[in-house]
């Protein structure tokens, strides 16, 4: 008997050592995702990943693999949740999808050594043969960047960031946002490591209220309990959450985001958006949960954050943060001289949208203002029938010229 560890569990198998590892996937262990194309190792159909490097199967040996960690398409994703699925869907890579496992595997082994492949590591990684030429499509999905998102979801006692904290980061390292004080922000970088690897969201309680508990190896000292939900993210998903805090922000208006994070019914990180053009998405395929969700924004319209626990008729459960997402505050400065230029770049470092508006022609310039979101040269009496200089009423003004008083 021979011990193989596939997907994170072993199985016993009966067979020669040197039985072709697909043959034991397909006819023994009934892992068909793993597809036998060539059967002369030379169109990578039959990729796994072998201590996560790959490996045709079909010329790969069960002796040769006893002892190793072996992956297949089936354990990428049990959910079908890897970027690199989402991916491919989006850029409609599949066509007859019989070579496609094999190439997924290629493509995650790919992004698990260079996480930003150039279009010439793209081209040297993806040796699979496929005879409907889906070869760009292809080529499109491992160029999205993988990020993961970590959100404050729920927070009991004292905390430094309240729900809806949020901290984006890559595989190289750099985030930008915070979901601490600095307390738990390497920790959620590692784990932010195997979310990009694996596609799975998970949910993280740091509670400090317990002794033995991991944050106080990370010197959290709020005496809280914080949940943070860490996903991953494409940067090129035009549906995606990014796309809507940017369109939130780009619109300068009201969206609405329902995320389920913790719940032994739905997945982590399934979410309803109501985006600023009214329109609304989900990443849940529930309808029932949907509704619930859009009904919940009802109920709580008028609050930024909210936690609920959605109960649904069937008995089946959801632990969901409503947040409302706000536009930036917008600020207008009249008067465009020296003292204008740092009040505009304090006012845009903590994310605001600035409008300078001057009637001097050599001070109200992009050059002296390229932080701002718009300059406009225009004299008092003009203010009142430019379209370009809208200040909508929850705007703030700040003047800081003698020629608007």
């Amino acid at each position: 008997m021979t011990t193989l560890n596939i997907n994170g569990q072993s199985y016993q198998v009966d067979v020669p050592l040197d039985t072709p590892l697909l043959w034991v996937l397909r006819d023994i262990l009934f892992l068909t995702g793993t597809k036998y194309g060539c059967g002369i190792a030379v169109c990578w159909a039959c990729t796994v990943h072998v201590n996560s490097k790959v490996e045709k199967s079909c010329d790969y040996t069960v002796g040769a693999a006893a002892g190793k960690t072996i992956t297949t398409i089936e354990g990428l994703s049990p959910e079908g949740t890897h970027p690199l699925q989402k991916a491919w869907i989006a850029e409609q890579a599949p066509q007859c999808g019989y070579c496609q496992s094999g190439m997924l595997m290629q493509a995650a082994a790919l992004l698990l050594e260079k996480p930003h492949p150039s279009d010439g590591d793209i081209n040297a990684a993806m040796k699979n043969v496929c005879v409907c030429g889906t070869y760009q499509c292809v080529k499109e999905s491992p160029a999205d960047e993988v990020l993961a998102m970590a959100t404050v979801v729920k927070v009991r006692g004292s905390a430094y960031r309240r729900p809806g904290a949020r901290m984006l980061m890559n595989a190289d390292g750099p985030s930008a946002g915070m979901i601490s004080g600095g307390c738990l922000e390497n920790d959620a970088r590692e784990r932010a490591r195997d979310v990009m690897q694996t596609g799975e969201p998970v949910l993280v309680t740091y509670d400090a209220t317990v002794p033995d508990d991991i944050v106080f190896g990370l010197g959290l000292r709020c005496n809280g309990i914080v949940q943070v939900l860490i996903e991953p993210l494409f940067a090129g998903d035009e549906g995606g959450l990014l796309a809507f805090l940017a369109a939130c922000v780009a619109r300068r208006q009201i969206g609405r985001i329902a995320t389920v994070f913790q719940s032994d019914d739905f997945p982590p990180g399934a979410r309803l958006m109501r985006w600023p053009d009214g329109s609304v998405t989900s990443s849940c395929d529930d309808c029932v949960l949907s509704a619930a969700l859009l009904k919940a924004f009802q109920e709580n319209a008028s609050r930024r954050t909210a936690i609920r626990t959605i109960d649904l008729p069937d008995g089946r459960a959801a632990g969901v943060l409503l947040e409302t997402v706000a536009p930036p505050v917008a600020l207008t400065i009249f008067g465009a001289a020296d003292d204008a230029i740092p009040v505009v770049q304090l006012a845009k470092s903590i994310g605001w949208h600035v409008t300078v508006v001057d009637a001097r022609p050599t001070y109200a310039t992009a050059e002296r203002f390229p932080n701002a979101d718009a300059v406009h040269c225009l004299r008092p009496e003009a203010l009142l029938t430019s379209p370009h200089v809208v200040i909508p009423p929850e705007s703030m003004v700040m003047i800081m010229t003698h020629s608007f008083t």
